[in-house]
Parts: structure tokens; C-alpha cells; sequence
């Protein structure tokens, strides 16, 4: 339970704040107009990741899991397999079937290499800018 309270507790406000200054700096100009392109690009990317990373979550519920398992999903349920993972999300009711749909970790992981790739492209922008700037 405590891994629940880091993601939403925790986890949640950071990324809000995060993205509340990002946008702070982009309305303020103090960040330059081609680094500027690729700041909201990360913001949706990261927003998006959060919103599939909840959906994925959101499969996870079951006040039990190995009734939800036998019952609702006609699968058996194994101890052994069955548990909770918060990276990558998975709620297993055995070795091979997991409540949380195939799609979900690779669209949350692809998100967010893409919102580290925009970043990196405005950090670099960001500095060549500022090279020739200082060159002129």
C-alpha cells in the first residue's frame, strides 16, 4: 500500500509542479522560441504516459483479486503468480494472464522515452542558442 500513496501522493504533485514550470518559463520567454517547440511536446508525452499509467491502474482494483480472477475473468487464480507490480504495472492471476491489457506498459514506456528525447532536443537547442548568442 505505501507504493500506492509514492505514486499518488507523491509522484502526482512533482509532475504537476514540473509541468506548471515549464509552462511558467515558456509564457515568461525565458526559454528560446526553438527549444519552446519541444517543451510541449514532453508535457503531452509525460501527461499522456500519466493518464495510460492510470488506466493501467485502474485495472488493477479488485477487492479480490482471486474471485475478480475465477469469476469475472474465467481464469484460475495462482498464489504463486498472482501479485501486484507498480513498474511495469501487472496484476497477475497466474503465469499467463494479467488484468492490466498487453498495451498498457509499452504505450506508458514509449511516452515517456519520447518526453526524454523532447527534453534533450530543447536542452540542446536551448544551448546552441546561447552559443551564438554569446559568439555574436
Amino acid at each position: 500500500m505505501s507504493s500506492v500513496v509514492v505514486v499518488l501522493f507523491v509522484l502526482s504533485p512533482l509532475m504537476l509542479i514540473a509541468m506548471g514550470f515549464l509552462l511558467w518559463m515558456i509564457i515568461g520567454g525565458r526559454v528560446p522560441a526553438a527549444a519552446a517547440r519541444w517543451v510541449p511536446r514532453a508535457m503531452w508525452s509525460v501527461g499522456g504516459a500519466a493518464v495510460m499509467y492510470a488506466w493501467g491502474l485502474w485495472h488493477t482494483f479488485a477487492l479480490d483479486v482471486e474471485e475478480h480472477c475465477t469469476i469475472v475473468r474465467e481464469r484460475d487464480y495462482d498464489e504463486q503468480h498472482g501479485g501486484l507490480t507498480f513498474v511495469p504495472i501487472s496484476r497477475k492471476c497466474n503465469a499467463e494472464y494479467d488484468l492490466v491489457p498487453p498495451y498498457v506498459n509499452p504505450i506508458v514506456f514509449a511516452l515517456l522515452a519520447l518526453a526524454v528525447v523532447s527534453v534533450a532536443i530543447a536542452v540542446k537547442t536551448t544551448r546552441d542558442a546561447r552559443n551564438r548568442a554569446a559568439r555574436s
